[in-house]
């Protein structure tokens, strides 16, 4: 603005645009739709707006990829499937995720089964 102030209006006498820096944008987000939240979205808007529902539930399944990831680590998808779903090369790149996932490591050891005496030899522990 400063620029076109200095260059096409004549406003003032020098330029400052380059003078002044833009901060960095923090694109950080850490908070996603849930599934019934995406769902409720959905159902909010009224059926005139047809073409935008389906553009708002294109763009969180598909497009800024962390609401589509979000919404896979919340239905139990693994990292693997992740990476395949889109697209990455590596799970190194899926790990940017991966913050996604920790949810679920409570879980783990519910669906483990138990070391019980189908699994182990109790008297092994007595010699």
């Amino acid at each position: 603005m400063l620029n076109l102030a200095y260059q096409e209006w004549g406003w003032l006498d020098r330029p400052l645009g380059d003078k002044l820096r833009k901060k960095s944008p923090k694109n950080e987000r850490h908070v996603y739709l849930t599934t019934e939240q995406l769902g409720e979205l959905l159902q909010a808007i009224p059926d005139r707006h047809a073409t935008e529902k389906k553009v708002i539930a294109l763009a969180a399944l598909t497009g800024l990829r962390h609401s589509y990831a979000s919404l896979l680590a919340q239905a139990g998808e693994s990292m693997t499937t992740v990476r395949d779903l889109l697209g990455h090369s590596s799970l190194i790149v899926t790990s940017r995720y991966a913050h996604m996932f920790e949810g679920g490591l409570d879980d783990i050891g519910a669906r483990l089964p138990s070391l019980n005496g189908a699994f182990c030899d109790q008297t092994a522990t007595k010699h």
